[in-house]
Parts: C-alpha cells; structure tokens; sequence
C-alpha cells in the first residue's frame, strides 16, 4: 500500500480498515487490519482469485434479476451513512494509491477493457456518451438496446451517405451537445466514420447542405 498508515485508535476512529502495526515474523511492513489486526500481506498471500466458473456463476446470477442486486447494494449503503466519507478518508491516507496499483496492474487492465470492449461496442460508445452528456448538464439518456434499435431503423446504413456500417459505426447527436442537443435516443443516428468526422459539431441542416442534400 502506498501512503503513510494511521494509528489503530486512528484509523478505527477515521472508519478506515487498515492500521499501521508492528511488522509479522515474516517480516511484512506492519500494514494490519482493523477487524482482526491481522497482517494485509500475509492474509491476501492465501487468497485464491476467483476463477472463470465463479466469475462467469456472479454473472449469471446477477443478469437474472439485475433490479433485486442493485436493490441490495443501494440498501447497504442507506443501511450505513458514512460510506462515501469512509472511502474518502480511506483514500485520503493513501494518496497515489490508484495510480500505484495501476501501474502494477495495468497490462491486465487494457487487456480486460479490450475484451470486453470487442464482445459490446455498443455498451462502451453508450457510457461514453452518457458520461459526455451528464458532464454539459444535457437531458437524457440511452442505453445499449436504444443503439440496437437505432440500427434496425437505419438498416445498418449510414444516415447521410448510406454506406454499410456491418454492426459498427459511429454514433452522433443529431443536434450535437455543444449547440444544446439532448442526450434521448430520438436526437441519434448511425454515421459512418468519415460522415461523423466531417459533420463534428455543425449543424445538422447545415452539414446536409454541404452534401448537397438540401437546398
């Protein structure tokens, strides 16, 4: 862990779960828990990962009633009040600790967002341009199936240049953010890579007249 550790009496009082203790007889920094004051290194040494059956078991379950787990976990957290501060002074003890981890972690992690990037297009550009459009306060949302029907309507084409998109494309605000668009299914289309690049921002009526599709 990097960053300098509390006190027990500390870090219990903080509602944090680690402590700085005196170092095992294996020789390990000294990095405890709170709950049993057990050594960190020593006890995630005997923790196996779940494997490919467990993980792939976590999702069935959780892709059958998806409503019921969230309703658990938001639960949990009205159940406990001072979670988010928890966390935050967690963090606040260990500063550079997600860029530490990263850096030790970070082959995997590309390699888990490429999977799973390949194996849901759609899902990725949907949180980006949710992201995108919460951080410029704009109305709306969509999801992954609103993509899916987006592409059933336009026939898998392109909507200026009717080009095939096979299963890819770009997905565009009609009314782009910038000039106040929403971010509702019914402000998207389907483009292909080289109309999306030169529409950028513009207008939509302006662009179609610059491919001389409007008077």
């Amino acid at each position: 862990m990097t960053g300098e550790l509390l006190s027990y009496d500390e870090a219990r009082a903080a509602g944090l779960r680690h402590f700085q203790g005196v170092p095992c007889a294996k020789g390990h920094s000294g990095e405890r828990y709170i709950s049993d004051r057990s050594c960190v290194p020593c006890k995630l040494a005997v923790v196996r990962p779940p494997t490919d059956k467990k993980r792939a078991a976590d999702r069935a379950k959780y892709a059958a009633d998806p409503t019921r787990r969230r309703a658990q976990l938001y639960a949990a957290r009205a159940a406990n009040p001072n979670y988010e501060a928890k966390h935050a002074a967690w963090y606040a003890a260990r500063p550079g600790y997600h860029r530490g981890w990263y850096a030790k972690n970070a082959p995997r992690e590309r390699e888990k967002v490429r999977r799973k990037r390949a194996a849901n297009p759609d899902a990725f550009t949907v949180s980006g341009h949710n992201r995108r459009a919460r951080q410029r306060n704009a109305e709306g949302t969509h999801n992954a199936e609103d993509i899916a029907r987006l592409r059933v309507m336009q026939k898998d084409r392109c909507a200026y240049c009717r080009a095939r998109l096979k299963g890819k494309g770009h997905v565009d605000h009609i009314i782009p953010l910038a000039a106040g668009g929403t971010n509702w299914p019914n402000n998207l289309q389907l483009l292909c890579q080289p109309c999306n690049s030169s529409k950028s921002a513009r207008d939509p009526l302006v662009f179609a007249r610059s491919m001389g599709r409007l008077i």
